[in-house]
């Protein structure tokens, strides 16, 4: 299971693609540098996270319900993505209410399953869906799972799971 550190890693990358655009719009200020830093913290930690998950032997399952909810990743960038890139980011109170912003998303992603719908997860060919197995239901970040199909899972959070194998 994933800890806190974990869970903040993941925040960053799920914000990745916004900084890096932050960063091109600031670029070439001193400001521009610190959202680089931020994308690569972003992408080295899913990189981490997914590395100590794949290196756990996993449990198997058997999926009995697979439901696609890779609408829910649209509709983290539109909702959360997109008005960020279009705000100024002009005066010291933009900044500051960015920042805020960000914060109240980091407490509500930290205790909440939203680590799973991380457009950067995407990129690596994970899509998300909700399934149903055993006694359990949760979210599952897989490739293309099917109902009936037998997988070795890890839960990376509270309900919360990486195909190994599919």
């Amino acid at each position: 299971m994933l800890t806190i550190p974990s869970r903040l890693l993941l925040f960053v990358s799920a914000f990745a693609p916004l900084f890096l655009i932050w960063g091109l719009r600031t670029w070439p200020s001193g400001i521009a540098w610190a959202f680089i830093v931020l994308v690569l913290i972003g992408l080295g930690g899913t990189g981490l996270v997914m590395g100590v998950a794949r290196r756990d032997e996993g449990e198997g399952v058997t999926l009995t319900h697979v439901e696609t909810r890779q609408s829910d990743v649209a509709a983290y960038i539109v909702t959360y993505l997109i008005p960020f890139v279009t705000a100024p980011l002009i005066t010291p109170q933009d900044w500051l209410a960015v920042a805020v912003f960000l914060l109240l998303l980091l407490a509500v992603y930290v205790s909440s399953d939203l680590l799973s719908v991380n457009p950067v997860l995407s990129l690596l060919g994970l899509r998300l869906f909700r399934v149903k197995f055993d006694t359990r239901e949760g979210w599952l970040l897989a490739k293309q799972p099917k109902t009936g199909q037998a997988l070795t899972v890890v839960e990376v959070s509270d309900g919360v799971y990486v195909a190994l194998n599919g």
